[in-house]
Formats: C-alpha cells, sequence, structure tokens
C-alpha cells in the first residue's frame, strides 16, 4: 500500500484479523494500536469493522493527537509495562481496574506517576491497555498463566514485542518493567535493539518489592 500522508503517521497494520496488540477483532477505542488498524481498514473499505464515518474521525484524531503527544515530548518514552495478578475483582470496567492484588497496585499506580505510557502484561492478552474493557475466558475468574516452556515463553514474547515496536515505531523508548522474572525475560529478547529496558524488580521477593514501590513513591 502507498503510504499517504497521514499513513506515514502509523505503524504497517494487518488487513485482516484481531489486533495485534489488544486481541480485538473489532475496533477497540481503549487499545492505543487500534485506530490506526481501524484508519487502515476504513482505507480498505472495511465498514464492517467501524460503524460510521464519524467514529472513523475520532479515532484518526486520537491516533494522531497521541502520536503527537509523544513526539512533542523530545526525549525517550518513558513505557511501562505492568505485570497483571491473580487476584481479580468480581466486577470491573477497565482492565487496570481488575486487578486487586496488592502488588498489582503498588506497580500500577507507580507507573502512573512516573511513565508517559503504561501497558498491562497478561499472558491472554499480550500487553494491553489499561483502559481496555475486559473480555475474558469464562469471565473475570480466570487463571491463564505463561507456562515454563520456552516455545510458549518465546511466542508470547515475539507477540508482545512485535505489538509495542508497531506501537512506538519511529520513536525511541525507555521501558520499566515491573512483572515477575518469567514474563520479563519472555519480553526483553523481543524488545527493540534501541529501545533501553530496566527490571527494578529482578531479584527482589514480594515484600522486597513492595518496599520498592513504597521507598521510591515516598520521593
Amino acid at each position: 500500500m502507498t503510504p499517504t500522508a497521514q499513513g506515514d503517521l502509523f505503524p504497517e497494520v494487518p488487513s485482516v484479523g484481531a489486533c495485534r496488540l489488544c486481541g480485538a477483532h473489532r475496533y477497540n477505542p481503549a487499545c492505543p494500536y487500534c485506530p490506526m488498524r481501524q484508519a487502515h481498514h476504513a482505507a480498505a473499505g472495511r465498514t464492517d469493522l467501524v460503524s460510521g464515518e464519524s467514529e472513523r474521525a475520532a479515532a484518526l484524531a486520537a491516533a494522531v493527537a497521541r502520536r503527537q503527544r509523544l513526539a512533542e515530548l523530545q526525549r525517550p518514552v518513558r513505557l511501562a509495562l505492568v505485570g497483571c495478578g491473580k487476584s481479580k475483582r468480581a466486577s470491573a470496567a477497565t482492565l487496570g481496574e481488575l486487578y486487586s492484588g496488592s502488588l498489582f497496585t503498588a506497580a500500577y499506580r507507580h507507573a502512573q506517576r512516573t511513565a508517559d505510557e503504561v501497558f498491562i502484561l497478561s499472558a491472554f492478552y499480550g500487553a494491553a491497555s489499561p483502559a481496555l474493557t475486559p473480555v475474558l475466558p469464562g469471565g473475570l475468574d480466570y487463571d491463564l498463566k505463561l507456562t515454563s516452556t520456552r516455545d510458549e515463553q518465546e511466542a508470547w514474547g515475539h507477540r508482545v514485542g512485535a505489538a509495542l515496536e508497531r506501537a512506538f515505531r519511529g520513536l525511541t523508548v525507555d521501558v520499566t518493567i515491573y512483572a515477575s522474572r518469567l514474563y520479563a525475560d519472555a519480553v526483553k529478547p523481543f524488545l527493540p535493539q534501541s529501545w533501553s529496558c530496566s527490571t527494578p524488580l529482578d531479584g527482589l521477593g514480594l515484600f522486597e518489592r513492595l518496599s520498592w514501590f513504597s521507598s521510591h513513591d515516598d520521593r
């Protein structure tokens, strides 16, 4: 497809199938990648995936505004990747509200305070916007984990890394991962080589991690 003035602002996106960032088959306004995907579908005449000109215009405007906001930082984008948790609320409007554990709560609060953008790492979603409406297998009471098999870890890490690269293509990014070593080790090899990546919780136990967040949020 020949790039257009608008298309140059967005990463290349698939013409069919689920969003590679949030997994939605239809446009999800909470996902930063879906507006780019929706714009591609609209240009290709895929009207079954959108619901009118006003929604398409809003999606394009949101994607352009996000890109402009990040570009105007004039420094590397601070991206926080927060690992999901086992404890969940019985109901939640967004993914950021779903997880109720003390470690997730501390990590998410710290990430919101210190990062430009925050994504939640999930075995089910991959990397997802905290504003995503959770649609989960078996309802909200599920327990899907990233297994210890190397093939699954690599497949998951590749999916997450590729999706993040598309979402931030052309930008310099400093990534901080607040997640278990299993998730961090699965993601790091698939992040763009030009990005920096830190894992400040590496080697810390549960209470040490909670103490780390407490001490850093007091600054």
